[in-house]
């Protein structure tokens, strides 16, 4: 890649190099939508392709993208109805009424792309009075991440995670709703609950990894943010879970997930 980097040398100020764990985790994601039998995408996973040119309007960008992940939700409705034609179930009538029949969410695709806008345009001084925050609102959520260091993970994977708790609290701050502190007790029996989902993971094939998170997400109330953190650990070559400190970051990750879940208002304040 020597040369790519020479080529492009000229863009030096606005790149930034993936170093080899996110290049995996990127050649790991495009790999989904590559074919495997000629040359170009995978028609299963790519039905069309877009381009948009916004320069510095980031509205315009921001919108293009919500439109995208709203949309994304009616597609995931179309494949349930499909997939209960082929299993035998009784097929919903409509898409909306597939829509309907999803778990109640907290926090919406609006939401959370929002959230992942303002936590990612954050000053490095932002992001700390963030962290501040939350360790001040949910001191437990915040130390189930600082913990993950006495399982030798490095402060690239604790990033990761870290990462995926600003943003969700960022998504809670401006849901509307008022989140309880949650507590060591709840935390607890959550990451009992979890616990037996991550070890079914653990020792399947890639496609049968991909079809058990599917499942997951699909039945999950946030779905959102359960596959936030899957999208996120899939960029980062963390979704294998071949080692003890891989399956303790995920288990933090989707802990934070369903602690959101199992405590989330239904109404606004």
């Amino acid at each position: 890649m020597d040369w790519r980097i020479a080529e492009l040398a000229h863009y030096a100020d606005d790149i930034h190099w993936l170093d080899a764990v996110r290049a995996r985790g990127a050649y790991k994601l495009m790999r989904r939508f590559d074919s495997r039998t000629r040359l170009g995408l995978n028609q299963a996973s790519v039905q069309r392709i877009e381009r948009l040119e916004f320069g510095d309007d980031v509205e315009m960008g921001t919108s293009w993208l919500r439109a995208r992940l709203l949309a994304g939700e009616s597609q995931a409705a179309s494949l349930e109805l499909a997939r209960s034609h082929r299993v035998g179930k009784k097929p919903l009538r409509n898409r909306e009424a597939a829509l309907d029949n999803r778990p109640m969410t907290s926090i919406s695709s609006r939401l959370l792309v929002d959230a992942v806008l303002s936590v990612e345009r954050m000053t490095f001084k932002e992001r700390e009075q963030l962290a501040d925050e939350v360790h001040a609102r949910q001191p437990n959520l915040f130390f189930s991440v600082l913990v993950l260091q006495r399982y030798g993970a490095t402060l690239e994977q604790i990033e990761v995670v870290l990462n995926l708790l600003l943003v969700f609290y960022e998504a809670m701050k401006t849901s509307g709703r008022a989140w309880p502190v949650i507590s060591e007790d709840v935390q607890e029996r959550c990451l009992k609950r979890i616990s037996a989902r991550v070890r079914f993971i653990e020792g399947l094939t890639p496609q049968q990894r991909a079809q058990a998170t599917s499942d997951a997400i699909a039945d999950h109330p946030e779905q959102q943010l359960l596959a936030y953190v899957f999208g996120k650990f899939g960029e980062h070559g963390l979704l294998g879970i071949e080692t003890e400190t891989e399956k303790m970051l995920m288990l933090a990750a989707l802990n934070l997930v369903e602690c959101i879940a199992e405590t989330a208002p239904r109404t606004t304040e």
